[in-house]
């Protein structure tokens, strides 16, 4: 018995010593030097030091994006006015929302417009003649819209003096092309012509009068202001333009869909015609304008279109609207 003893001694020496090797020895904490009890203290200072700024604040600050990259100088771009950003010197180019929002806008106009398949309209244009004199044009306007978007549009007016009444028509295809023939009865058939052809010789041009599809016509929107206390939503419209115009400008009201003034300016952005619409009328769900008032500003001479009829969705034949029939 006093044999085994001293070999159960060994093997519990045997265990304590790997023991201790496998468990780690407790690191022993390093006197600081002058270290001291820490003062408490009681009453806090009333104005408590502001939290540090995160890393992603401070990297905006430094003109760096969140992953650490540089996105400029080191100095904050200045802000850009609501308009959005800068262009050229002083311009400024819309933001996407604005862009987006006026995109919209065209497309409820267009659909409101498709709403109505067949129009007439009957008024008076007013030519000023001479020093007080003035001509007056009886003129009938008729227009039919087809589900693709294409239109037609025939114009029925007075010509001077003893003339019988003359006839035009444009046919605008879904992709906004344009196709005019004036029909006069003394030559008894019709002729291609072009869009800039004037009433009776006037200031008013059938263009002007001509519903236009701003989608079709590739629109661009620009810019938004208040006129008359209305907002509007410019646009300008590359397709109208001409070598003496090279800028068209559209207005179109916000609150009626309705478009309430063109202006076509020459290369120094000067205007050089301007067709004002005005006295909207209501028809259901349906907006016209009855008064059209062109300004020619290089000619210096001016007109006026008032209607006093309209119809939304009478019966129109078809044979109306085909050149070979524009006398019919």
């Amino acid at each position: 018995m006093m044999r085994r003893i001293p070999a159960i001694l060994v093997l519990l020496g045997i265990l304590l010593s790997v023991v201790s090797a496998q468990t780690p020895p407790r690191p022993v904490p390093r006197p600081r030097p002058n270290a001291g009890p820490r003062p408490v203290r009681n009453n806090p200072s009333p104005h408590p030091k502001p939290p540090t700024p995160s890393r992603r604040i401070l990297d905006r600050r430094r003109g760096r994006d969140s992953s650490g990259s540089k996105s400029g100088s080191g100095t904050p771009p200045a802000p850009v006015p609501s308009g959005g950003k800068k262009k050229g010197k002083g311009a400024l180019l819309p933001s996407r929302d604005a862009i987006k929002i006026a995109e919209k806008r065209l497309r409820i106009r267009g659909a409101l417009m498709r709403g109505a398949r067949t129009e007439i309209w009957s008024g008076e244009a007013t030519i000023p003649t001479g020093t007080r004199g003035k001509f007056t044009s009886k003129i009938k306007v008729e227009i039919r819209r087809s589900r693709d978007g294409s239109l037609a549009q025939r114009f029925t007016f007075q010509r001077r003096g003893d003339l019988p009444d003359a006839t035009r028509l444009v046919r605008r295809d879904a992709k906004g092309g344009q196709e005019w023939w004036v029909f006069r009865p003394e030559e008894r058939r019709a002729l291609k012509t072009d869009s800039a052809s004037a009433l009776a010789e006037s200031a008013i041009r059938f263009q002007d009068m001509t519903e236009m599809d701003l989608i079709a016509l590739r629109a661009k929107f620009v810019a938004k202001k208040t006129l008359a206390k209305k907002v509007v939503m410019i646009y300008t419209v590359n397709a109208l333009a001409t070598a003496a115009e090279p800028t068209v400008k559209v207005y179109v009201r916000s609150d009626n869909n309705l478009i309430s003034r063109l202006e076509f300016l020459d290369s120094g952005g000067h205007i050089r015609r301007q067709v004002l619409f005005s006295q909207p009328r209501s028809f259901g769900v349906q907006k016209r304008w009855t008064k059209i008032v062109v300004h020619d500003v290089a000619a210096g001479r001016s007109a006026t279109v008032i209607f006093k009829e309209i119809k939304i969705n009478p019966d129109i034949s078809d044979l109306r609207f085909l050149a070979d029939h524009l006398g019919s």
